[in-house]
C-alpha cells in the first residue's frame, strides 16, 4: 500500500512537470556528491598540513576546502529554502488545485450537500499539500 502510494505520488508530480522533477533529482544528486567531495578534500587538506612546509600550498588547500564547504551549504540553502518554498510548492499547489477544480466542475449541484463529497474534497486538499513533500522525501532517500 505504502509503495503504491509513493509511486502514485511521484507519478502525479512527474506528470505535472517533467522539468521540475529532473531538476529535483539533479540537485539531490549534487547534494549527495558534495559530502564525498568535501570528505576527500578534508583528508587531502589534513595530509597537506601534516607533511607540507610551504604556507602558500597549505593556504591553497584550505581555500579549496572552504570553497567546497561553502558551495555545499549554498546549494542546500538555496535549494531547500528558495527553490522548494518559492518555486516548487506554489507551482504544484496551483496545478493540483486546477486539477481538483476541473474534477469538481463535473459534479452535479445536488451532490454538493453530501457529507461524503465534503470529506473527499477535504482529503484531496490535504493530499495536494503533502504530495510534493512525499515526492521530495523519495528523491532524498
Amino acid at each position: 500500500m505504502k509503495k503504491r502510494l509513493s509511486y502514485e505520488s511521484v507519478k502525479i508530480i512527474w506528470n505535472l512537470s517533467h522539468r521540475n522533477c529532473v531538476v529535483m533529482i539533479l540537485i539531490q544528486l549534487l547534494c549527495s556528491f558534495l559530502p564525498v567531495l568535501l570528505a576527500t578534500s578534508d583528508r587531502i587538506f589534513i595530509n597537506v598540513i601534516g607533511t607540507e612546509r610551504n604556507i602558500v600550498r597549505i593556504l591553497f588547500f584550505a581555500g579549496v576546502f572552504i570553497t567546497i564547504y561553502a558551495l555545499k551549504q549554498m546549494v542546500q540553502i538555496i535549494y531547500s529554502h528558495y527553490y522548494v518554498t518559492y518555486k516548487l510548492l506554489p507551482f504544484y499547489e496551483k496545478e493540483i488545485k486546477k486539477k481538483l477544480f476541473l474534477k469538481s466542475d463535473h459534479i452535479k449541484l445536488a451532490d454538493y450537500d453530501k457529507s461524503e463529497l465534503i470529506n473527499d474534497s477535504v482529503r484531496a486538499k490535504n493530499a495536494s499539500v503533502n504530495l510534493l513533500a512525499q515526492s521530495q522525501i523519495l528523491c532524498d532517500g
